[in-house]
């Protein structure tokens, strides 16, 4: 079986997310097991500029599949890939948005 290496830059994320410890079991057959994470809050806080800041370095690689980064790379556009894929997220929610106006 092969595994997926991850895409996510990590720096920054232990800043920003604390994991929570949980006894939960998947019941796979295989080791993996669930993983889950919340903000990190200090006296009520967050830091909105750290996550941000996180959010734009990794978008993406959670929006674009790998094939297409490979792309990005091959066409020395891999510089562009946070802006590409923060104008694709706007497009399509500017088009939701403007779908459900339309219907009401």
């Amino acid at each position: 079986m092969a595994i997926v290496q991850k895409t996510l830059k990590d720096a920054g994320f232990d800043g920003i997310f604390s994991e929570v410890l949980h006894d939960e079991k998947l019941g796979l057959k295989n080791p993996y097991q669930l993983r889950l994470f919340h903000l990190s809050v200090v006296d009520n806080e967050f830091s909105f500029d750290a996550l941000k800041k996180f959010l734009l370095k990794n978008i993406g690689q959670y929006i674009y599949s790998r094939e297409r980064i490979k792309k990005f790379m091959s066409d020395d556009e891999i510089t562009l890939i946070g802006l590409k894929a923060v104008e694709l997220l706007r497009d399509r929610c500017n088009t939701r948005c403007t779908e459900s106006v339309q219907q009401i």
